[in-house]
């Protein structure tokens, strides 16, 4: 019974401190712009701020496959030029550890823009986290 107990209290704790991770508010190196992550476990928010955006929403997180790394879905949040080969239209990027990396424009054979930012024309935008 301690046994379990001392498992079920590490799970905890980790799943506690990756959610913890994940907050905070995340500045542009390259571009200007931010995003801040809040919330736990299946319930995140964001709020993506620009010079010609404001948006606030549901935020989808989920452990990539490899478990390296974060996909995240900004729902609501609506691609400048969609791709008609992607799954969603809404901005997607992926959070490793305390970097968010948005792939913001696709290529020849599959073309989109996520975020159309005024000065920053750059093919992926990085953003990290502010302590």
């Amino acid at each position: 019974m301690i046994r379990i107990s001392m498992i079920l209290f590490t799970i905890f704790s980790y799943l506690q401190s990756n959610q913890t991770a994940i907050n905070g508010v995340y500045k542009g190196t390259n571009c200007d712009i931010s995003i801040a992550l809040s919330g736990t476990k299946s319930n995140y928010s964001y709020h993506l701020k620009s010079k010609s955006k404001n948006i606030k929403g549901k935020a989808v997180i989920s452990l990539a496959s490899d478990g390296k790394f974060y996909d995240v879905e900004l729902k609501g949040a609506e691609m400048a030029e969609p791709s008609e080969l992607r799954k969603s239209s809404n901005i997607t990027f992926s959070l490793s550890k305390d970097t968010i990396t948005i792939q913001n424009t696709g290529n020849a054979m599959n073309y989109y823009v996520q975020l159309e930012l005024e000065s920053c024309d750059e093919k992926y935008i990085t953003l990290v986290k502010m302590k």
